[in-house]
């Protein structure tokens, strides 16, 4: 049975899903590459003003193993970084991170925020899978188990009971092989959600397109490759184009 829960304290996750379930062993250990300290003090520190940055979803059948986190940040701290994603694995981003670790500690606590602030930010969405040296293998018990959907329905019944005001995030295209690359959610699973595409944020990714080569030239592993062969009849623009969707919390 899959269990969804906030990450905090006491359920204290300091890496994503790659390589694997997170066993209870590893829970609050950051992979080696990065500032591990750093990590662990910004996590904290968001944890102790607005309780919580994550959504972990847990197989109990799997000991306890995290299988799932969807990440998420007061927008006041996405805007302050602006705007730029980043991801707690990896050595360049990180050090980016820890250039706002005194801003981290002076940012209001949510009694603070005015309601016209009190937004969140959806970061990623992952569930987990194995990335080997060619490709990368999801664990088929977990596909089509309506993880990452029930993290963001996780996170918006917390949201409002903890009367944050909206849900932001970025939607891709319904395109399979850019999840396994893109830690995020298709925009017809958002707005199937309730989320709505917030007018002219169409944009487009320059980055995207230089992954996509790389994944069709088995740069990903040939799984990857092979998926690309349904997707051949779009354009750049059509595949590396995201959208802003908003959820808004009664």
């Amino acid at each position: 049975m899959i269990k969804y829960e906030m990450m905090d304290e006491k359920l204290f996750l300091c890496r994503c899903m790659h390589g694997g379930p997170v066993f209870k062993s590893d829970l609050g250990q950051p992979v080696s590459e990065v500032n591990q300290q750093g990590v662990k003090d910004v996590l904290r520190t968001i944890i102790s003003k607005y309780s919580s940055c994550a959504v972990i979803a847990r197989d109990d059948e799997l000991n306890d193993s995290i299988i799932g986190v969807l990440w998420f940040y007061p927008s006041i701290i996405k805007e302050k970084m602006n705007n730029t994603s980043f991801c707690i694995q990896d050595p360049d981003e990180v050090r980016k991170l820890m250039k706002f670790k005194a801003f981290f500690r002076k940012a209001p606590s949510l009694k603070d925020i005015p309601d016209s602030q009190r937004s969140l930010d959806i970061e990623c969405i992952q569930v987990v899978k194995n990335e080997g040296e060619k490709e990368w293998i999801s664990w088929k018990q977990y596909i089509g188990k309506n993880i990452g959907r029930n993290m963001v329905r996780h996170l918006q019944d917390w949201s409002k009971k903890k009367k944050w005001k909206k849900i932001y995030a970025t939607a891709i295209p319904e395109i399979k092989p850019l999840r396994y690359w893109w830690g995020s959610y298709t925009l017809d699973k958002f707005i199937s959600l309730g989320f709505k595409v917030i007018p002219d944020s169409k944009a487009f990714h320059p980055e995207v397109v230089e992954a996509v080569k790389n994944m069709k030239q088995g740069l990903h592993g040939e799984k990857v490759q092979r998926m690309w062969s349904q997707y051949s009849h779009l354009t750049e623009d059509e595949i590396a184009c995201t959208y802003k969707v908003v959820y808004k919390i009664d």
